[in-house]
């Protein structure tokens, strides 16, 4: 029992995390102001790791990872595929291999 207390604990800090962080890449996006690789490679670490455990990913952070995703394939393609807005959770839109499709060309930024 104290396991699960601790388990959960620690996500709903990662869950915070990820939010406040999402929330500054947002800030960045809407200013046009650069995002930093770092900001980028931990979204996708959290994104990870709250799929790993289950964990629904704040509604802030799947927005802004869908505008990641949209920038990094219109720089690839030369325009954005659309965003699929299901108004699914991202446990529904991107669970287990769609997740990683999902992430794909950022993930690709990250090498």
């Amino acid at each position: 029992m104290t396991q699960t207390i601790d388990d959960t604990s620690r996500m709903s800090e990662v869950v915070r995390l990820a939010g406040e962080l999402s929330n500054r890449v947002l800030d960045a996006q809407i200013m046009k102001r650069p995002i930093r690789e770092e900001e980028v490679r931990a979204l996708i670490d959290a994104a990870g790791l709250l799929e790993e455990h289950a964990v629904p990913w704040p509604p802030l952070m799947l927005q802004v990872l869908r505008r990641i995703h949209d920038e990094a394939g219109a720089g690839a393609s030369g325009e954005a595929e659309p965003a699929a807005d299901s108004g699914a959770g991202p446990q529904e839109t991107a669970t287990g291999k769609g997740l990683f499709r999902f992430l794909s060309p950022l993930r690709a930024r990250r090498a």
